[in-house]
């Protein structure tokens, strides 16, 4: 895809299961507004999910699903797990931040989930030890 080229609804969606139910987490321009002004910089919003901060994790589904945080949602989120949430949260904090696009790396991205290519191939000099 073109750096320039606009986002293609539903592009950049993001599927995930929350407490056992198949979610969608959507970009807009509120979400990345309010995912940005969480910690003062979506880096730092990031950096607090991969630290699976409830509050963040929180947050930033809540602005991809288009609601407002209320305590049934805090426990769907608790009852799914923050380990299992905030890869889905990280990677939708990427697609938000590049226009709802999907990032370079993961539009080129094989099926198999090997974005090498193929200089990917030939690995015999890199054994597991």
């Amino acid at each position: 895809m073109k750096k320039d080229a606009p986002a293609i609804p539903g592009q950049g969606d993001i599927e995930f299961i929350l407490d056992g139910e198949t979610r969608v987490l959507r970009p807009s321009l509120a979400a990345c507004i309010g995912i940005s002004r969480l910690h003062g910089s979506p880096q730092t919003t990031a950096t607090k999910a991969m630290e699976l901060d409830f509050d963040t994790i929180t947050a930033v589904l809540a602005h991809g699903l288009g609601i407002k945080v209320e305590k049934k949602f805090q426990e769907q989120v608790y009852r799914t797990g923050l380990y299992d949430l905030a890869i889905h949260v990280i990677k939708f904090i990427r697609v938000v931040n590049n226009g709802g696009k999907l990032t370079d790396d993961e539009d080129e991205a094989k099926p198999d989930g090997d974005a090498a290519g193929e200089e990917g191939k030939g690995d015999e000099g890199n054994a597991p030890l």
